[in-house]
């Protein structure tokens, strides 16, 4: 049976996004047996060369077994963590301060919690709020502490400083050499002149949910530690199974310099609480590098466990590039935001880019005033000064073949906005030419009637017979209809006629 209601079970057995760590304490099928509560060794089927075979297993490798379909959706809780952590160093980095942080992957299994309580009596430390294993802070900080009294102790054995022994000529690293102070604090809090490590170590979190597996201590001579007997070797071992994290798994472990206020504080914590410089730094590497390849984190590390490999480490230059990187994220997500806002505001303004770069009548009629979606703003002053200013520069720039019909076209598509187009004022360049012929005259006043190339069409005009006057007419019409850029075989032709034309009569 379970050790929580049916309705519980079912929900952390079949719930999505399950908290591992509620799994694990709360899941252990149990039985009693005379007064004591014992775990189940419960019946399985697995595949053997001679086909299924039913076994019984401890309860505790069904609860691993479960650990691969449950950890892998606190992934976002992880990315979670993760994030709020470097979020700490960047802020302490962009204040001027020290920070670290070091990616270590297992080269052997990490274990932790073994003795704690659990109904199966190797239990093992979960986070509370994601459910995944982790070192805390506080064992972090114990190794780190060991590891740096070893570094001091290596000094001493270079004549470099001076470590006093004890009665059994044993060095003793003393608590209140300076380093151990300004690192990890007085262990003796009641003096005067006591003070609080200025190293914040975080709990270290896998880099990402991490595979569980189920190892086995198997003690000898048990009878013998219960005190029934004494150490005979006609015991037969007992396999005790626990979980542990697998090798090769990645941890991050991050940390930053918290320095002491110099005010208020005596002469003689004058070295604990000088500014930390890079003496400070190549310690801190060095203490973090002993832990992962000597020390070990978590239990069983004399005998090989928990030890690291140093993949990576990152200092405050690192995270200065991050919060610039971060600022640079901002300031183009709140130019993205203005011009979405600005385009919300003012649709029409896309639909003007480029309208400067206008240079001829044809591009103005297809990108402007033809253009539908630009339809919908006429009745914006904005857009109609806009048109106005590109259509008066076309009409300065080329004035001889500006047509008096394209300003009937402008008076009506600027009316709904309020803008006036000003009519040309008549020059004599525009007045007919007294040298053209009556014949010639006629050829132009046609063309300058036609409206478009259908009327163009019904006209049945031959481009080839046409005089000077009347090709170039006509070449001004094709330009404001657009014909230059057609693709329609038939215009296409006829405009390569004209010109050919042009260039026989020039």
């Amino acid at each position: 049976m379970n050790m929580i209601p049916d309705w519980q079970a079912k929900l952390l057995e079949n719930g999505k996004g399950a908290n591992y760590g509620l799994y694990f304490s709360r899941m252990t099928a149990w039985r009693t047996q005379g007064v004591d509560l014992k775990t189940e060794y419960l019946a399985r089927v697995v595949q053997t060369k001679k086909g299924p075979k039913e076994e019984y297993a401890p309860d505790i490798e069904r609860l691993g077994e479960r650990s691969l379909h449950i950890l892998p959706t606190a992934s976002v809780v992880l990315d979670a963590i993760h994030a709020r952590q470097t979020s700490i160093l960047k802020t302490e980095a962009a204040r001027g301060g020290m920070v670290w942080e070091f990616r270590a992957r297992l080269l052997s299994p990490f274990v932790s919690g073994l003795g704690s309580g659990h109904p199966t009596e190797t239990g093992m430390i979960l986070d509370r709020n994601s459910g995944l294993p982790y070192i805390p802070a506080s064992g972090i900080k114990g190794v780190l502490r060991l590891a740096h009294a070893l570094d001091i102790a290596e000094q001493y054995d270079n004549d470099k400083i001076d470590i006093p022994q004890d009665k059994e000529g044993n060095w003793v690293i003393d608590d209140r050499l300076p380093t151990m102070r300004r690192y990890f604090g007085d262990t003796n809090t009641g003096k005067s002149d006591s003070v609080r490590g200025q190293l914040v170590f975080l709990d270290a979190f896998p880099a990402s949910t991490p595979n569980i597996k189920t190892d086995i201590m198997n003690p000898h001579l048990g009878a013998y530690y219960s005190g029934n007997q004494g150490p005979l070797e006609t015991e037969n071992p007992i396999p005790v199974k626990f979980l542990a994290v697998a090798e090769t798994t990645e941890f991050i472990f991050r940390c930053f310099a918290s320095p002491l206020p110099e005010q208020g504080q005596g002469a003689q914590v004058i070295d604990v609480i000088r500014p930390f410089d890079c003496n400070d730094e190549q310690s801190i590497i060095a203490m973090f590098t002993r832990a992962f390849d000597q020390l070990g984190f978590g239990g069983k590390t004399s005998i090989g466990y928990g030890r690291f490999v140093l993949m990576a480490k990152n200092t405050a230059d690192h995270f200065k590039g991050l919060v610039a990187q971060d600022v640079e994220r901002r300031l183009q997500e709140e130019m993205q935001r203005q011009q979405e806002e600005e385009i919300r505001r003012y649709p029409w303004r896309p639909l003007l880019a480029g309208l400067e770069q206008v240079n001829d009548w044809g591009m103005l009629r297809q990108k402007i005033l033809d253009n539908k979606l630009l339809h919908e703003h006429q009745n914006q002053l904005e857009v109609g000064e806009r048109v106005k200013a590109a259509a008066e520069l076309l009409r300065t720039t080329n004035p001889k073949k500006w047509e008096t019909s394209r300003d009937e076209i402008l008076e009506k598509w600027l009316a709904p906005s309020g803008v006036a187009w000003p009519q040309k004022q008549q020059t004599p360049a525009d007045t007919p030419s007294p040298t053209l012929s009556a014949e010639e005259q006629q050829q132009v006043d046609r063309i300058h009637s036609l409206k478009d190339w259908g009327q163009f069409k019904q006209a049945q005009l031959q481009v080839g017979e046409l005089s000077l006057p009347a090709a170039e007419a006509l070449k001004e019409k094709f330009l404001g209809w657009g014909l230059k850029t057609q693709k329609n075989e038939e215009k296409k032709k006829t405009w390569k006629a004209l010109e050919a034309h042009l260039r026989k009569m020039k």
